[in-house]
């Protein structure tokens, strides 16, 4: 498959890929030296959307057009859309905390099983913080915050073990939804910080 990135042919292992995940990475690895990131991809001509999308048409397309913006922008935008999931959790937990007094056992733990499963994906963007923060903020935001976040999570699964509704219910009101919001705002101040330093460097 040709390979084209930001208008220029390139020639890298990643054209060569069998899989969208695969060739991501690949230009990731050539676009990064050079501080900048993905910002869309055409097959043939065609957007991609989706993951799914790309690895169903990966293998009959001929060439993959990728158009890249600064690494910084592209985090801004990753970090807004983190906010954004953060704030959809947030709701997932407060309608939660009403239902977990009055709903079927068995289904509040399959909408738990829901968040957890959402908020491990969250969890797992805190490594990209290492490009806008010191090692120590980032020590330090693995230590104080997160700490805290499985504490909370302990204290949640075993609510939810002694099938104890009432607690559980507390432990996301007081502990849980509090924590979200101040990671979200902590996240949102980066997204500002970002914005400002992008605005500038035009």
């Amino acid at each position: 498959m040709k390979l084209i990135i930001d208008s220029t042919p390139v020639e890298i292992p990643a054209a060569e890929s069998q899989s969208f995940r695969e060739l991501c990475a690949g230009v990731m690895n050539w676009l990064l030296p050079r501080k900048r990131s993905i910002a869309t991809c055409k097959f043939d001509g065609h957007v991609i959307h989706s993951v799914e999308e790309a690895d169903s048409i990966l293998s009959s397309s001929r060439t993959c057009e990728i158009e890249s913006v600064p690494f910084d922008i592209a985090l801004q935008s990753a970090l807004a859309l983190q906010c954004n999931y953060l704030g959809e959790i947030e709701q997932q937990c407060d309608k939660l905390v009403t239902e977990s007094l009055l709903a079927d056992p068995q289904d509040i733990v399959k909408l738990w099983r829901e968040i957890c499963e959402n908020l491990k994906q969250q969890i797992s963007f805190i490594p990209q913080l290492g490009n806008i923060l010191s090692e120590s903020q980032v020590d330090h935001l693995i230590t104080s915050r997160m700490e805290d976040f499985n504490e909370i999570m302990k204290s949640a699964a075993a609510a939810l073990s002694t099938a104890d509704v009432v607690q559980f219910s507390d432990v996301l009101e007081l502990r849980l939804v509090p924590w979200l919001q101040q990671y979200r705002e902590f996240l949102l101040q980066h997204v500002d910080d970002l914005g400002r330093a992008n605005k500038n460097a035009v």
